[in-house]
């Protein structure tokens, strides 16, 4: 594992851009109080010895729906920091029938067949409408999309894949590794990037090009930030 002068050189060019780009709130805010957050997915590409890529995608609803943000931070762009936004979220009723994000209807979600996450496509089996309904309280879409984002098919379905990432981000070429994870610990806003062990361990494998990567102590989990729920 790499020490001395190499992490001091990641934490320099990696580390204080994350951290000044935080405190711009150039970040996902999972405790934004104008949507809920349901889910995080964290991916790290070393492009080569000199550039990488930090994607943190987040999926969330607000009052107009559900919908999937991009934080991306590079050092091949020239902001340092790109944000693409997601909403094209269609949900579609086994008949071809359109579910529209108002609360009026709600009684069509058991009825739910596919959902078009973009140009992906998630299919839900009768039996998995039955529980989700059952489960989902009145007016709670939230709730919905929370059981929902429990399903691993149809988060594969919602991520953005590494390679499509790159073209999405304008980024040319290929990449000599990448690291993915779901489970990984997060810094409120009072905290910087470099405070926790996670961003140290990310900093340190975009240096080396080598795990394992220790995501610290995973807090990304819905229920961790439910506190800051507006509903």
């Amino acid at each position: 594992r790499t020490t001395g002068a190499g992490i001091f050189k990641v934490w320099k060019k990696f580390l204080s851009l994350l951290d000044d780009e935080f405190s711009e709130l150039n970040r996902p805010i999972f405790e934004w109080r104008e949507c809920n957050y349901i889910g995080s997915k964290c991916t790290l590409m070393r492009l080569n010895k000199e550039h990488w890529l930090l994607s943190i995608q987040c999926f969330q609803i607000d009052h107009k729906g559900p919908f999937l943000s991009i934080h991306a931070y590079s050092n091949s762009f020239s902001d340092n920091y790109s944000l693409i936004i997601i909403d094209d979220f269609s949900l579609m009723t086994k008949a071809g029938e359109l579910v529209t994000y108002y609360e009026s209807n709600l009684d069509q979600l058991s009825e739910i067949a596919k959902i078009e996450i973009a140009e992906n496509h998630y299919c839900i089996k009768a039996n998995q409408r039955n529980r989700y309904q059952k489960q989902t309280k009145e007016g709670a879409w939230k709730t919905y999309f929370r059981n929902l984002f429990e399903d691993s098919s149809f988060r594969k379905a919602l991520w953005i894949k590494p390679k499509n990432l790159l073209n999405e981000l304008g980024l040319q070429g290929d990449y000599e590794g990448v690291y993915e994870t779901e489970n990984w610990e997060y810094p409120d806003y009072l905290t910087n990037p470099s405070e926790l062990v996670s961003f140290q361990s990310f900093a340190e494998y975009l240096e080396t090009g080598r795990g394992p990567v220790c995501a610290g102590v995973p807090n990304n989990d819905w229920k961790k930030w439910e506190d800051y729920d507006i509903d």
